[in-house]
């Protein structure tokens, strides 16, 4: 009389303790993604001592490898590598950029990830046609 529930039990038990994926049993969560992913990046003017300059908010990629903390941005066109501390700030190697209108352009990120955000500084040293100076645009990423 009990024998069907007795079945139904002894099935579910079968189906719960059944096809695990991790066939190791180790349980181990899937690798993190770190920091990569696509952020809408709103850039504002902080300094500036270049006169009239125009930023543009623009989606930043991030790519991040994770076992060796390496990270590159790409904002507008222009990729920047560098790499992330334990603590989660950034920086980025110089990187010389020409727009084409006479001068040259030394961009250099520093910042800091937080959950699925990121606030960094763009100083950005413009030289040549005979004069030099510094702006630093603010950016502030969300995913």
């Amino acid at each position: 009389m009990h024998r069907w529930w007795q079945a139904t039990v002894f099935a579910a038990i079968l189906i719960g303790c059944g096809g695990s994926s991790d066939p190791g049993g180790t349980n181990q969560p899937p690798p993190s993604p770190g920091f990569a992913g696509t952020y809408a990046t709103a850039v504002t003017l902080a300094q500036n001592t270049c006169g009239a300059i125009t930023v543009q908010s623009l989606p930043t990629v991030v790519t991040h490898n994770v076992a060796s903390g390496a990270i590159t941005l790409v904002h507008g066109g222009t990729t920047y590598s560098g790499s992330v501390a334990a603590d989660s700030t950034f920086t980025t190697t110089p990187r010389d950029v020409d727009v084409g209108d006479g001068f040259q352009y030394r961009i250099t990120l520093a910042g800091r990830f937080g959950n699925r955000s990121f606030v960094a500084d763009a100083t950005v040293d413009r030289s040549g046609a005979g004069a030099s100076c510094q702006f630093v645009a603010h950016w502030v990423g969300s995913r």
